[in-house]
């Protein structure tokens, strides 16, 4: 096995717009750019995945999967399959039997050779049962991009060339930096004109403990109001045109909030966890 690198950005956390898509991700740092945030076999098939419970995101209804986000780093023209799944065990346990397939997409990007490092997209529609555990399987002869920065979830290696027939947690077996970067898309329209604020506005991690991240991107942030699921402000922050934030929310109570974001006459609303 070799550690391989991912180097880009990626919108997290589950934002909100009129008519907009949501983007669930388990990984803590969007923009972090450093080598071994990866591990796959150098031969064969390397299946990655990871798994996402639905409340843990504050999904309380089903979700509407449009896209899958995913890096790719070392990759030779040959197909990816993208595969969506619902487990009824805690994944990975009961694999295979426990997983009920629910979409399937094989594609074949055009760029190829080492150290692409670069984020791809591929459209894929599914609907996930509320109250279920989402299992996103990217498969092919390829490495998957990641990073060190820490993630709310494992990531998860399958490959029979290099002795695991069945999807591993990478920290069982001594990866425990890496973090593979899979985000998922949906709960809403298609992805269209509203991507450009998906990829500038951005909070992390999702769930948060005791310190909430905002980057804005292109955008000048002016100001956050945090607030409970009864529409009372709990936080409130001036954030002063600045690009970038760290809000302390540890004297807040376990629960889901919504974050509300003011910037260059614009207002951006995203669902958070607090742990």
């Amino acid at each position: 096995m070799k550690k391989q690198l991912l180097t880009a950005a990626l919108a997290l956390g589950s934002i909100f717009f009129a008519n907009a898509q949501q983007t669930i991700t388990q990984n803590n740092d969007p923009d972090l750019l450093e080598t071994g945030g990866s591990v796959g076999c150098p031969t064969g098939i390397n299946s990655f995945s990871r798994s996402f419970v639905l409340d843990d995101f504050g999904i309380t209804e089903d979700f509407e999967v449009t896209q899958v986000e995913f890096g790719l780093q070392d990759y030779f023209a040959t197909p990816i399959t993208v595969k969506l799944y619902t487990t009824s065990e805690a994944y990975p346990g009961g694999y295979p039997d426990a997983l009920t397939e629910l979409a399937s997409e094989e594609v074949t990007f055009e760029e190829n050779g080492e150290g692409l490092f670069m984020m791809k997209l591929v459209d894929i529609n599914a609907t996930v049962p509320a109250g279920s555990e989402l299992v996103v399987e990217i498969s092919g002869e390829f490495f998957i991009g990641g990073n060190t920065a820490g993630s709310t979830g494992p990531s998860y290696l399958m490959s029979e060339t290099c002795g695991a027939p069945t999807p591993t947690n990478v920290a069982d077996i001594d990866f425990d930096d890496v973090n593979y970067v899979i985000n998922v898309i949906g709960g809403g329209e298609p992805a269209g004109l509203e991507d450009i604020y998906r990829n500038d506005f951005t909070v992390y991690p999702n769930p948060a403990d005791n310190v909430l991240n905002v980057k804005g991107g292109s955008l000048a942030l002016d100001k956050i109001e945090i607030s409970d699921l009864n529409g009372r402000i709990v936080k409130s922050l001036s954030l002063g045109g600045t690009a970038e934030a760290s809000i302390n929310i540890s004297e807040l109570a376990s629960g889901i909030y919504m974050a509300t974001v003011s910037s260059d006459n614009q207002v951006m609303t995203k669902k958070i966890v607090k742990k």
